[in-house]
């Protein structure tokens, strides 16, 4: 599990006063998709831990590769997504971001493509190679995130691996944003 250090940063302020207990609820996918977006780009939320909690309901399914999920709880996901990057080192870059009215389900959601590379807050200071993901966002009936759940461009041991081994183990790193927005252009 990630440890919580005492090594705190500053980030950016939260949309408003993001009360978690104040609930936005009743929006439509096309502003909840607005305000996730301004997540990644303006708050950096994969590596600071400071997502608009208003949107999510607080028993929110967290999901992905990483071995410290699945979580259920928001204030589990970021209590432990706050500590566990270093903020001035780790950087998250959007590169497509979709919402969808519904899908074979009937269910609306949002899908986010990024690319994302880090320095864990430990002692030693170890990098995670850069790598790409998708982060689906499910919504319930009252209209707030009911589940996140990301898929990575490479596996939870490589990504372990290449801490202690550096980028050359595995996968390749993955290209610069701005090179993977030009070949999704094309």
């Amino acid at each position: 599990r990630h440890k919580k250090l005492a090594l705190f940063d500053s980030a950016p302020p939260l949309r408003g006063n993001d009360d978690a207990s104040k609930k936005l609820t009743g929006l439509h996918v096309s502003e909840l998709a607005e305000i996730i977006r301004e997540d990644f780009t303006v708050r950096r939320y994969y590596v600071t831990g400071q997502l608009t909690r208003s949107i999510y309901a607080d028993d929110c399914l967290f999901d992905g590769p990483d071995p410290d999920v699945p979580v259920r709880g928001l204030a589990k996901y970021v209590d432990a997504t706050s500590q566990l990057f270093d903020r001035r080192s780790s950087n998250i870059e959007l590169l497509d971001f979709v919402f969808h009215d519904s899908d074979q389900s009937g269910e609306q959601h949002v899908v986010a493509s990024w690319r994302l590379e880090g320095v864990l807050r430990l002692p030693w200071k170890p990098k995670i190679k850069p790598y790409t993901g998708t982060t689906t966002y499910r919504f319930n009936e009252d209209g707030l995130v009911k589940s996140h759940v990301e898929t990575w461009s490479i596996s939870a041991f490589d990504a372990f691996a290449s801490t202690l081994l550096g980028s050359n183990f595995g996968a390749p790193p993955a290209p610069p944003a701005e090179q993977l927005i030009t070949e999704r252009l094309r």
